[in-house]
């Protein structure tokens, strides 16, 4: 079961998850992710190995779902709602992202790079979940698959904001969603659209 369907269950695993997830995010401040260690997690959280692991496998399981849900969190709070007819509502995910890489880099203690391949697919695992579900509700009438379509926009995305966030003197993350937004947006229109838009260009 994922974090996302957390509404179906029962409230003290809901507790249970919130304090692990909780416990490690205090722990980053102050260690490195490579120095934590599922017993601290634990102590941190004031519950014992066991319930940890009725939850999660290892703390790789757990980081990944803590930044999935902080991340859907980030974007429901900014009330993104994505029905693959808006630019505006792509460019806000694109800023989220941006906003979400930036805000965990200034809160981790030191370098963090063992971390990154676990909340790139955490959070790419949210975005591509939120394109799919719009382009299944649309008639999508197009040679590429839905899949395909969403995986594209999803690494397109999260690609544009990783390489912000390692850019020195960077410009503000709404800039670069607006010029990242307008290639990409075309990409989950129609086929049709898809003409129009580039003989307008």
């Amino acid at each position: 079961m994922s974090e996302s369907d957390s509404k179906s269950v029962d409230p003290r695993i809901r507790r249970s998850r919130l304090l692990l997830q909780e416990a490690l995010l205090r722990l980053l401040k102050r260690k490195t992710f490579e120095d934590v260690s599922i017993q601290d997690v634990a102590e941190e959280a004031t519950v014992n190995r066991a319930t940890f692991y009725a939850h999660y496998p290892d703390k790789y399981a757990l980081l990944e779902c803590t930044t999935a849900s902080r991340f859907q969190e980030l974007l429901d709070e900014r009330g993104v709602v994505f029905d693959g007819t808006c630019s505006t509502a792509l460019r806000m995910m694109l800023v989220g992202i941006c906003d979400y890489l930036e805000a965990t880099r200034a809160m981790q203690c030191g370098e963090q790079l063992s971390m990154d391949p676990h909340l790139e697919s955490a959070i790419t695992r949210v975005v591509r979940q939120i394109i799919l579900s719009s382009l299944k509700k649309q008639s999508w009438t197009s040679s590429i698959s839905t899949e395909m379509t969403a995986a594209t926009v999803t690494w397109a995305l999260y690609g544009a904001a990783k390489e912000w966030v390692r850019t020195p003197n960077r410009v503000p993350a709404e800039r670069i969603a607006d010029d990242i937004s307008r290639v990409v947006f075309p990409l989950l229109q129609p086929e049709s659209a898809r003409a129009n838009f580039a003989r307008t260009e």
